[in-house]
């Protein structure tokens, strides 16, 4: 039984279109001799990128207010188990 397995180097956090998308393109097309639309692969791609730097804007706000000494969990009560 003929077989082929096609690797791609993918970010291992989390979902990576863009690793898809390259393999679709570069593996796969070469392959089958026609176009397969990606599409929605940049548009996931996109999207995820979007939430990435959500979360960096969000990381930074929280390192920078423990920095300045705001921290947001001051006021809140210490939970027993931790006291």
């Amino acid at each position: 039984m003929p077989t082929i397995v096609l690797i791609v180097q993918a970010n291992p956090f989390y979902p990576d279109p863009i690793a898809a998308q390259s393999l679709i393109e570069d593996g796969v097309e070469p392959l089958v001799n026609f176009d397969i639309e990606t599409p929605e692969l940049d548009q996931q791609a996109d999207a995820i990128q979007e939430k990435l730097e959500q979360v960096a804007a969000q990381y930074q706000q929280v390192t920078q207010d423990d920095q300045a000494g705001q921290s947001r969990y001051i006021d809140q009560p210490v939970p027993s188990m931790y006291q």
